[in-house]
């Protein structure tokens, strides 16, 4: 942990931290310019408009302002599990009792499950890895002693973190993405209500096209760098 902490301050000013409020990300908000603010700097911003738009902060683009106002701005779940990770990294330099989420006993806990997004004691980590009910949630929950181990990273750990949430549901999991809305990551409960009648696709497929496509460019530009290279010998 001794190298964490240096690494953590050393993103946090930037990377970590709202340009409005200057403090660390409290639920974020991502504009379509793709720089994001916290839920109530964001509806700050938002109040403090006349016309129905308003300009990114940093970048000062403009941006309609949804119908549905501050909830139609996309929750940026990526930076959301990031903070989450650090938070839980740094409690467990302090060793405080914590509330099991099982027991609901103050104890020093030993496990964490990211399905749960809570802490575990001894004895009901046993319970929670072996017990068929939770058969989701085993790859999913990690001892204590193992997110202080070097072999473990940050993007590791954050791997483990729960699926893609709904933009407007949040509680529901994205299992499918909107073609007609840019791909936009949708719940089954969006394709009765927001996006009936669009061009749904599932998850699953859509990452395996986007990886197939992707590669297929790579390839491309990889091609395209090697001529570009031996250029300067041709007028040599």
């Amino acid at each position: 942990m001794a190298t964490w902490n240096p690494f953590i301050e050393d993103l946090a000013e930037n990377f970590f931290m709202c340009s409005v409020c200057l403090d660390k990300f409290n639920e974020p908000k991502q504009l379509p310019c793709l720089h994001r603010y916290c839920n109530d700097c964001l509806r700050t911003v938002i109040q403090a408009s006349h016309d129905g738009t308003i300009e990114c902060p940093l970048c000062k683009q403009p941006c309609c302002i949804p119908e549905d106002g501050l909830d139609g701005f996309k929750t940026d779940f990526h930076m959301k599990s990031m903070l989450e990770i650090i938070e839980l990294r740094e409690s467990l330099e302090k060793k405080d009792l914590k509330q099991c989420v099982s027991c609901s006993k103050d104890v020093v806990c030993s496990a964490y499950c990211f399905k749960c997004r809570d802490f575990l004691c001894d004895e009901c980590y046993k319970v929670h890895i072996s017990n068929k009910m939770f058969t989701d949630h085993q790859p999913s929950t990690l001892k204590l002693e193992n997110m202080t181990a070097k072999n473990l990273t940050m993007e590791e750990i954050a791997a483990m973190t729960e699926d893609p949430r709904c933009h407007f549901h949040i509680k529901e999991p994205a299992k499918l993405c909107c073609g007609t809305c840019q791909n936009e990551p949708v719940c089954l409960v969006c394709t009765y209500s927001q996006h009936k009648g669009h061009d749904l696709i599932d998850v699953t497929h859509l990452a395996k096209k986007e990886r197939t496509l992707l590669n297929r460019n790579l390839a491309e530009l990889s091609k395209h760098k090697t001529k570009l290279y031996a250029l300067p010998r041709k007028f040599k």
